[in-house]
């Protein structure tokens, strides 16, 4: 019988999150929308409106930008990415390119001022961030984590 449940509840859960993602294109697109005005219709977010496959985007974008050593962490960080999205109802390719943009995708990046890992969080605002979302702080290795990372900086968002 628990046999039974598990499946089900994993079922569930997976039902979920794939209405949660049918969801997220409705969502990037106002966020869009709201972001650049007037602007949205000669701007390259409105070309990729109809991408039904969201998490197949960011997917890519991960895969081909991650530094060779981290490429098996590939699909952890895209999952990440795509749960924050859609827990802050943010637009996923907006955390990859604040992600592309502070980091390059590189988890182990470390900034001039102390600024660590994806979102290039400084320890101070990583600490309060993770007060915030009441998530474990280990110090600087809990910002070396990419999905700890994410969380974080997402939250900020």
């Amino acid at each position: 019988m628990k046999g039974k449940f598990l499946i089900l509840s994993v079922f569930l859960q997976a039902s979920i999150f794939a209405l949660n993602l049918s969801n997220l294109n409705e969502i990037r697109i106002e966020h869009v929308k709201e972001l650049l005005g007037k602007n949205y219709g000669r701007s390259v977010a409105s070309v990729d409106v109809n991408h039904k496959d969201i998490k197949g985007l960011v997917s890519e974008t991960v895969s081909k930008t991650l530094p060779k050593k981290y490429k098996y962490k590939a699909s952890m960080i895209t999952n990440a990415i795509i749960a924050e999205a859609i827990k802050y109802e943010l637009d996923p390719v907006f955390l990859s390119a604040v992600i592309m943009n502070e980091s390059s995708f590189n988890p182990s990046a470390k900034g001039t001022s102390g600024e660590i890992g994806l979102m290039q969080i400084l320890p101070s605002t990583g600490k309060w961030m993770a007060k915030k979302i009441k998530m474990k702080w280990r110090g600087k290795r809990t910002l070396q984590n990419p999905v700890q990372n994410n969380q974080a900086g997402s939250c900020l968002y």
